[in-house]
């Protein structure tokens, strides 16, 4: 692809403008640009009361007494989610976008969310390096008591 500076620089330019609207919007709250946006459609959608501070280690939010650790992947190509440690948390809330690698085959929403729990986690996914755990679409879908919701943009309203 053939690129001019004035290109690139039209591009950055939108790319910023589109980040401070959606911090202005509240969507994200931080540096961590793709977990905001989860966190945004959990709270939006599940009603998950998100924490205060973002340094929280192991967590994310809370949603009817349990603690839950929410992570979203749009990646086209990345192959593991890393969803963390689960003796870290209750339920994993695993926000996909339609043009993630792991979204479900032969869904036509924009969304899905799972919730899943940590026992399950801990069971289904790979533990990696330091206690954290990684899935992929067919480890997702090996779950049986997995919840499973799929959205569109307009239910962000």
């Amino acid at each position: 692809m053939s690129t001019n500076n004035i290109q690139v620089s039209d591009a950055f330019n939108r790319y910023y403008q589109s980040l401070s609207v959606l911090r202005d919007l509240e969507i994200i709250r931080g540096d961590k640009i793709t977990g905001d946006i989860g966190e945004f459609i959990a709270h939006r959608v599940l009603g998950v009361e998100l924490e205060n501070s973002q340094q929280t280690a192991g967590f994310d939010g809370m949603l009817n007494g349990r603690s839950v650790q929410i992570k979203y992947s749009q990646a086209t190509q990345s192959k593991n989610i890393n969803v963390g440690n689960p003796d870290d948390y209750d339920d994993l809330i695993l926000v996909l976008h339609s043009r993630s690698c792991h979204f479900p085959e032969d869904n036509d929403s924009d969304f899905v969310i799972y919730t899943i729990q940590s026992e399950d986690v801990s069971v289904h996914f790979t533990r990696a390096d330091g206690g954290k755990y990684t899935c992929t679409r067919n480890m997702i879908s090996a779950i049986d008591n997995r919840q499973e919701r799929n959205l569109d943009y307009t239910d962000l309203n």
